[in-house]
């Protein structure tokens, strides 16, 4: 049986968004009535708009120039935009070296607004800076700066607030102070331990996870006490104490520029609530039933997806909850799998509207390249472990896969 691919929805409540940079031959057209206009600080005049499609297919952020390059820009070409972080339907995003926050229309009057931060605003990246909504009338911009440096404790932070029309709030030497979740103690951060996504949580939390470990998490609704960072593991089951051996091993891992893995191809944490999150990890089984990857030929791609949730108290003791195991076979057993590769599941991205919903990505190339590779994008319910729609998609947009964030953005 053929894989099949569900009918989009019309106003999907939450998007996979990437910036639609290198990936010119999507076809999707953007949407007139997400359409908001701006000018980068250089004199570029522009606009953006979003080409939305349900989940699992991806939706993109596209930018049109208005006009001719402007006076000293002749030699540079025009700038492309690069979606930093978005949370409900407000999305951040670079264009040249400028940052601008878009908001999403409203239903029944408000238009789709573009909001350039202050001149001179920081470095801000995909891996250190999130978005927060509080309510209608708030958007926090949040920056976090780890040191980088191998020798423990990594006690202190330093974290940058902005509020938009005002200036950067400065917190520094704030302390890294150890939550619970894995259940082993110690202050500080482990050895390189380096954020790779920030994660929103209702309109009160931030988390910076890194997927080896743990995360950092930051209570921005706590305005009567200095600013901390409880650091909380991952389930014992997933932390790694020890530098990851077979780095270079595609199959499990990707390194963000970095040469440390950041096992963002195979887990994913997001919002399940106003103040908890869910954890998606996908991971290798033996054709006994144990951890690890099997070298039998009949199961050597055999694996399962496992996902924990945890509810947030920063000054109360936090646990991971196990949810459930999906394991390959029940997968692969279903009628609606048709015949999609039988290999592992990647870039698992959890649903910012129903945390038992995750999407992957599913290559037929996995673990070796093939000049005519196929590649789909799948959407499996965790809980109820069924397959609820298989959409193909191009092999280049899978390996931006790494860069996805989801958003709900309100199409008027």
């Amino acid at each position: 049986m053929e894989p099949t691919q569900s009918p989009a929805a019309a106003k999907p409540r939450w998007v996979m968004l990437m910036d639609s940079h290198g990936c010119s031959g999507s076809e999707d057209v953007a949407d007139a009535k997400t359409t908001a206009a701006s000018c980068t600080s250089t004199g570029w005049r522009f606009r953006v708009s979003f080409a939305i499609a349900a989940p699992p297919a991806f939706s993109f952020l596209h930018s049109d120039m208005l006009g001719g390059a402007p006076a000293g820009e002749e030699r540079h070409g025009p700038p492309e935009p690069s979606v930093i972080a978005a949370h409900g339907d407000s999305v951040l995003f670079r264009m040249a070296v400028d940052c601008f926050v878009y908001t999403a229309g409203s239903v029944v009057s408000r238009l789709p607004s573009l909001s350039l931060l202050p001149a001179g605003s920081r470095a801000l990246s995909l891996q250190d800076t999130g978005i927060l909504r509080r309510g209608d009338d708030e958007l926090l911009v949040v920056d976090l700066t780890v040191s980088r440096t191998c020798r423990p404790p990594r006690a202190m932070a330093e974290l940058c607030v902005l509020r938009l029309a005002n200036d950067w709030e400065i917190n520094t030497a704030v302390p890294i102070v150890h939550g619970d979740g894995g259940g082993k103690g110690g202050d500080g951060l482990p050895d390189f331990w380096k954020a790779v996504a920030a994660v929103p949580v209702g309109d009160r939390y931030l988390c910076w996870i890194n997927y080896l470990s743990g995360f950092l998490l930051c209570d921005m609704a706590d305005k009567t006490s200095p600013p901390k960072l409880p650091y909380v593991r991952l389930p014992d089951a997933l932390t790694r104490d020890k530098e990851v051996e077979d780095e270079d091993d595609d199959d499990c891992y990707s390194c963000n520029g970095d040469e440390k893995p950041t096992l963002k191809r195979s887990r994913n944490m997001c919002a399940a609530g106003a103040s908890s999150v869910r954890l998606v990890s996908v991971d290798p089984r033996c054709c006994c039933g144990g951890p690890g990857s099997s070298s039998c030929h009949r199961s050597r791609h055999a694996f399962t997806v496992t996902t924990w949730t945890m509810t947030l108290r920063p000054d109360k003791p936090m646990a991971w909850v196990k949810d459930g195991v999906l394991d390959s076979d029940e997968l692969w057993a279903l009628p609606e799998y048709g015949s999609l590769p039988r290999v592992p599941l990647q870039y698992p991205v959890v649903s910012s509207d129903d945390a038992d919903i995750v999407c992957f990505v599913v290559r037929s190339d996995y673990g070796r390249y093939l000049a005519d590779s196929q590649t789909w994008t799948v959407e499996v319910n965790t809980r109820s472990k069924t397959l609820r729609s298989v959409v193909p998609c191009s092999s280049f947009m899978a390996w931006k896969a790494e860069s996805i964030i989801t958003a709900k953005l309100n199409i008027r």
